[in-house]
């Protein structure tokens, strides 16, 4: 996979977020897809339906805090076999007065399907996944646990973090 591939692609998942293009969202990914927040549980949505539900949360996310852009800073792409790339990048989104919350760091697997590279797994912060889900918020640039008290963007003791902020 070239750098200008996942651009494309990268580029393509902040529009159909920001448009609320399912159609789009859809393509860019191959079910199941697997997404791992960092010192959670992994989950995977197999289905359509399922994918849907989690994009309408992702966009309800987005439009409450005025996301006007999402952007991801390629730290690293490793291709791990000829059919399987992780691209690690630095994930920035920002709204119209600048940062909504501080950086984090974002793994994609890919896979090719159909002749495209497709999104099989995520793996990003354990706020950051949790907000997206509609289980956080963000407060003073960090994610915050809405079921609990504290922040979520420290993680557990037992839990190796990726040097970003909000593991």
């Amino acid at each position: 996979m070239e750098l200008s591939e996942f651009t494309i692609l990268e580029r393509n998942l902040t529009r159909a977020l920001l448009t609320e293009d399912f159609e789009l969202y859809r393509s860019l990914f191959h079910l199941p897809l697997h997404n791992v927040p960092r010192g959670g549980e992994a989950y995977d949505l197999t289905t359509d339906a399922a994918l849907r539900e989690d994009f309408v949360l992702y966009v309800q996310a987005l439009k409450i805090q005025r996301v006007t852009d999402i952007y991801r800073r390629v730290l690293a792409i490793s291709e791990l076999d000829t059919d399987w790339v992780e691209v690690t990048v630095e994930t920035n989104i920002l709204g119209s007065t600048g940062r909504v919350v501080a950086p984090f760091h974002t793994q994609f697997v890919l896979r090719p399907r159909d002749g495209d590279w497709r999104i099989t797994q995520v793996c990003s912060s354990f706020g950051h996944i949790r907000w997206t889900r509609g289980l956080a918020d963000i407060s003073d640039g960090q994610f915050e646990d809405l079921h609990a008290e504290g922040r979520l963007d420290a993680a557990p003791a037992d839990q190796k973090t990726d040097g970003d902020d909000n593991d």
